[in-house]
């Protein structure tokens, strides 16, 4: 049997939440511990924390997993404050600790594995964005530092041993691996097998519209504007009057201080804001229903990597249409795609939805989600994990 090691520490900006008593909460770590504790008995984040705000739909952090506090130092005023601590922080924990996983975009990571290589410890790095579709599309600072955030990533994806993307092809190519790196191509979206009665219950939905009415929906952060909600809202009022009538359905957003004010503005500045409902976030079961109870989902993002909500769509059958772009190109067909940030493109494909074939898109996405049930996707990363525990383990 392969010997794991003491302990290994999960790497990432984050954030988790916190609460008034110290307990952790999370929205995108789901199953971490499962995984991670594959390498050894003791797991830790090290990663920026935020409190906790009075919303719903957080899980908490398994109690099993230690966090390790990072300070804010992404911003111009806390980088010259904040930068000094931070890098204590993360070389004392890489002092401490055995084996590490550096997720990537992450500006914590690429610091950690300066000190995780200088002290010749082993590392995998995870792949589950572009940083520079990340930083160029959030603001016009960020476009300024976009292109040393790519290289930077780039650097530190080719000097990476072990690799996992979560696309098939995308990201592959755009921050390639050195040769004789053990890698993977694998999601780490993992979805639980769906109902038998799914995609019928889809079906007989579609056969009851009538084809001028259509529930829309997005589930995705709403105080970020590279999520591109704002493009589908102005395609919207364009449309008005078309006899499509369209309503809006938003899930996400996830601190106290969400700024959702941008795209609430918009739509009464554009006269859809009796089309346009903000839900808040949702917890797993309330999305299973709001994904029920839409007609079309659409992810009009200008950065991802391979969203989770697009598949969790799919695996309830439902159409999805998406922009072209990182891994949404490996889920859905090609007429189901437009550039992103194109009203043009987006109101050309809300405008076809009463011509297209919706049990067919139904069906297709229904079955192409299966790739992506957990017993499928278990064995390839286990398979993948051995390969890292048995290779760093010859070099130990």
């Amino acid at each position: 049997m392969t010997k794991r090691f003491g302990s290994v520490v999960f790497v990432h900006d984050g954030p988790v939440f916190r609460d008034e008593l110290g307990k952790y909460y999370e929205f995108a770590y789901q199953g971490a511990l499962d995984r991670y504790s594959v390498f050894a008995g003791s797991v830790s984040f090290l990663i920026r924390s935020v409190p906790l705000g009075q919303n719903e739909g957080f899980r908490g952090l398994p109690a099993e997993i230690s966090v390790i506090e990072v300070p804010d130092f992404k911003s111009p005023t806390k980088f010259l404050i904040n930068r000094r601590r931070a890098e204590r922080i993360i070389r004392a924990c890489v002092a401490k600790n055995d084996f590490f996983i550096l997720r990537l975009p992450s500006s914590i990571g690429v610091i950690a594995q300066k000190y995780i290589e200088a002290a010749k410890k082993p590392y995998l790095v995870e792949v589950v964005g572009c940083a520079w579709d990340s930083y160029f599309n959030h603001s016009a600072l960020g476009k300024l530092v976009a292109p040393a955030e790519y290289m930077s990533m780039k650097r530190a994806v080719h000097r990476a041993r072990y690799v996992h993307y979560v696309t098939r092809e995308f990201l592959q190519r755009r921050y390639p691996s050195k040769a004789g790196a053990i890698t993977v191509g694998c999601s780490d979206v993992k979805i639980e097998q769906t109902e038998t009665d799914v995609l019928s219950k889809r079906l007989s939905k579609i056969r009851s519209g009538d084809g001028r009415t259509v529930a829309l929906g997005t589930a995705a952060a709403i105080d970020v504007r590279y999520k591109g909600q704002q493009y589908v809202i102005e395609a919207m009022s364009k449309l008005k009057g078309s006899g499509l009538r369209i309503d809006y359905y938003l899930a996400g957003g996830y601190n106290r201080n969400q700024n959702d004010s941008y795209l609430r503005d918009l739509s009464e500045s554009l006269s859809v804001s009796d089309q346009v409902h903000f839900l808040g976030p949702l917890s797993a079961d309330k999305l299973t229903e709001f994904y029920d109870q839409i007609d079309v989902y659409i992810q009009p993002s200008k950065q991802e990597g391979l969203p989770r909500a697009v598949i969790e769509a799919m695996a309830r059958a439902c159409p999805v249409l998406g922009s072209n772009l990182a891994g949404i190109p490996e889920l859905i067909d090609e007429d189901c795609l437009f550039r992103p940030g194109s009203v043009k493109e987006i109101m050309t494909a809300l405008r076809s939805l009463p011509n297209r074939d919706l049990a067919k898109m139904a069906r297709e996405n229904f079955q192409r989600s299966k790739e992506y049930e957990r017993a499928a996707l278990l064995s390839k990363l286990e398979s993948f994990y051995k390969k890292v525990l048995e290779d760093s383990g010859e070099a130990r």
